[in-house]
This record gives C-alpha cells, structure tokens and sequence, in this order.
C-alpha cells in the first residue's frame, strides 16, 4: 500500500487547496496494487456544511472528483494510463441522500 500523506507532491496533491484553507483537516489516500484499489480517508474542516449538520453538495462532489484525480495520478505512474494532462470535462451527481454532521461540528 502506498500512502500519499507521505509526499503532498504524490498523487493528492489536489487536496492540498482544501487543506489550506481549513475545508479538509486531514486526508490519507492510498491505493492498493494487489486490490487495484486507491481510496481517499478524509477529515472534514469547520464550515463546510450549506446548511446546519449537512455538508456542502459542491464540496462533497469536488472531493469525488480529487479522488478521482489522484487515482488517475497513481495509474498514470504506474503505466496504467497514457501520459499526459488529464481534467474533468463534465460531471453529474445525484445525492441518495445528505452527508450530515453532528450538530457540533
């Protein structure tokens, strides 16, 4: 297993905006060659809901989205993908439901 908190300049680079400005606390992303898993384990920051105990919809899809950066960061290391830039073009989510906080949060 790799651990990016080791190296910000690995792949979750991306997060290190939301950690800057206090949206993130802490984040641990790893991927698992064996799995060919990659997750991201994420400590919220203060203020991140749009309304009380319930996080930002934005928010919750820009961290989908730096996951997803940061697998296709670790593919592209590994030779899994082609070099060259990557971005998101479009993305559509449809919440199943709110991601609540506790009240004191």
């Amino acid at each position: 297993m790799i651990s990016c908190i080791q190296n910000l300049n690995m792949c979750c680079l991306q997060f290190s905006a939301f950690l800057k400005v206090g949206l993130l606390q802490d984040m641990l992303c790893t991927f698992n060659a064996d799995k060919q898993e990659f997750s991201s384990l994420i400590t919220l920051g203060k203020n991140v809901c749009g309304h009380p105990t319930i996080v930002h919809g934005g928010l919750t899809a820009a961290i989908v989205d730096e996951t997803f950066g940061g697998l296709n960061y670790v593919m592209k290391k590994r030779g899994m993908l082609d070099p060259g830039p990557a971005f998101t073009v479009h993305m559509v989510m449809d919440w199943k439901q709110v991601c609540r906080l506790p009240p004191h949060y």
